[in-house]
């Protein structure tokens, strides 16, 4: 999007409802995030963060992931931090995010099989347990409403995380 009236194109998900996923460097949210998802999001696009469990800045302080959600984003956590893979703590954080309304897809983020492998069924094994066959329906909902119908999925009025997080 420039701004001398040209449109760039944008690679989003689909061809339906446009997502578009970004990924913020790991130690920091920059600190023009909050005005580019409202420009993207005036321009029809949803940015979906990937990952907010790795980011340093969400991790500490949550509060910057509820406003952005709030603000109508949407975030996706990867299946191996939801089981564990990345650590008791991001765990942990990863279920306060989807007790909170803070996260809507989960993902495989595996690359290659052979270095990340999917861990899909772990995760919505360990979804189940922790927060009931609803959830992952409501999961499994939004990765097909968003990679195969283009259209707006399922999310629920976030709340902000009340615990503070020691690193």
């Amino acid at each position: 999007m420039a701004d001398d009236g040209i449109e760039e194109e944008l690679v989003t998900v689909n061809d339906g409802h446009k997502y578009l996923l970004v990924e913020f460097p790991t130690h920091h949210v920059p600190r023009y995030a909050q005005r580019l998802f409202y420009d993207l999001q005036m321009k029809g696009v949803t940015p979906v963060i990937v990952h907010p469990e790795r980011n340093n800045d969400i991790f500490t302080h949550p509060d910057i992931l509820y406003q952005l959600i709030n603000d109508g984003a949407l975030s996706q956590v990867t299946a191996a931090s939801l089981i564990g893979r990345n650590g008791k703590k991001v765990k942990k954080f990863v279920s306060q995010l989807i007790d909170n309304g803070l996260t809507h897809f989960i993902a495989s983020d595996a690359h290659n099989v052979g270095e990340r492998p999917f861990y899909m069924k772990e995760a919505f094994a360990e979804l189940d347990r922790l927060f009931g066959r609803a959830a992952v329906k409501t999961f499994q909902e939004n990765a097909e409403l968003l990679m195969i119908h283009g259209e707006l999925v399922n999310r629920e009025q976030p709340e902000p995380i009340r615990e503070k997080k020691n690193f």
